[in-house]
């Protein structure tokens, strides 16, 4: 059995965080997609993380990007002893593109 994690997602970027572990840039993004049905919009925001071995300045808030990636789950316990659970869309920076 093959098992096939990918993710295809297109919407605008939020928040752009950058961090630099040892020479690679790590970028925490959201990413705001929608679906519109009659007169109802949906609103929905992803985080993505982006691995480059180059500074990408290009990612700005408000820039329509195209995301191909995969899903991938983080576990921790916070502060109350609860177990949570956070998903992310993981990226190499060479699967992500600006769109017009």
């Amino acid at each position: 059995m093959v098992e096939i994690n990918k993710v295809e997602l297109q919407g605008f970027i939020g928040r752009v965080k950058e961090t630099q572990v040892n020479d690679v840039y790590v970028y925490d993004l959201s990413v705001a997609t929608n679906l519109s049905y009659g007169n109802v919009i949906e609103l929905t925001w992803h985080s993505v993380k982006v691995w480059s071995n180059e500074k990408l300045s290009w990612l700005e808030k408000g820039k329509g990007i195209h995301v191909d990636g995969r899903i991938r789950t983080n576990s921790y316990v916070d502060k109350d002893g609860n177990d949570r659970r956070i998903n992310y869309i993981y990226a190499k920076a060479e699967n992500v593109k600006l769109v017009k």
